[in-house]
């Protein structure tokens, strides 16, 4: 009875791995993913990439890349008691960020009715 082999893996070069290491890295999985869904050995796919690596090439590892965002710096202000002003029988209130000219229109605006 002739016995059945299996059929003989050619070896694969490097460029079929780079292609696949580039592939991977443009697919934003996880190495064993990407290797599961290709049907790539996972360590020759980490073989390849450590050697492409140890030869200066650029292989990321699909760690997210940190951006920095400018941020304004914000000046608390301290809140103070609002100011409290009785004219003409009226009572005002008046907050820390208040306009003088428009107090000064609004007690030229209540003299008249005293």
């Amino acid at each position: 009875m002739a016995k059945t082999s299996r059929k003989q893996k050619k070896p694969r070069s490097a460029e079929f791995w780079r292609k696949h290491v580039d592939g991977w890295r443009a697919s934003r999985l996880t190495q064993a993913e990407y290797c599961r869904r290709h049907k790539l050995s996972a360590g020759a796919f980490y073989h390849w990439k450590r050697r492409f690596l140890s030869h200066g090439e650029d292989v990321s590892d699909n760690t997210p890349n940190i951006v920095a965002i400018p941020v304004q710096q914000i000046t608390v202000k301290e809140v103070q008691q609002p100011i409290i002003l009785h004219a003409s029988g009226y009572q005002i209130e008046l907050s820390g960020d208040f306009c003088q000219g428009t107090l000064v229109k609004l007690l030229e605006t209540l003299g008249r009715f005293a």
